[in-house]
């Protein structure tokens, strides 16, 4: 399944202010971060978390918004058909995304999205 692009304007990637880690409730912008693995540092300008000031309802649209701002990640994550890569693990807070619906898992204010490359050897 293709993901859909974000207005890249609402994209920013810098620190939150105190006032962003209020609560969503209060209509404040409260960010989801990545955490970004040392392999793909390379394709994120070197930083090791990127926070996307959008509301991505699902991972489908968070992921786009990173790729937004970082396209050569994409590319070393997503298969051409948009699903995620056999050997790449997502994780939404501590839940492993392939039981949580894949590419439609629920994104919430605030959330922590690991991405976490399989390690394999003999």
């Amino acid at each position: 399944m293709p993901l859909v692009s974000q207005d890249q304007n609402r994209l920013k990637n810098r620190a939150p202010s105190d006032a962003q880690v209020a609560s969503n409730e209060k209509g404040l912008i409260v960010p989801v971060t990545f955490h970004i693995p040392g392999a793909l540092r390379e394709f994120t300008a070197g930083h090791s978390k990127v926070e996307i000031e959008d509301s991505p309802a699902t991972l489908a649209d968070a992921l786009s918004a990173l790729w937004m701002l970082y396209p050569g990640v994409r590319d070393r994550i997503a298969t051409e058909q948009g699903q995620i890569r056999e050997h790449i693990n997502i994780f939404v807070g501590d839940e492993d995304v392939r039981y949580t619906g894949g590419l439609m898992s629920p994104i919430s204010a605030g959330s922590q999205i690991s991405i976490v490359p399989a390690i394999s050897g003999g």
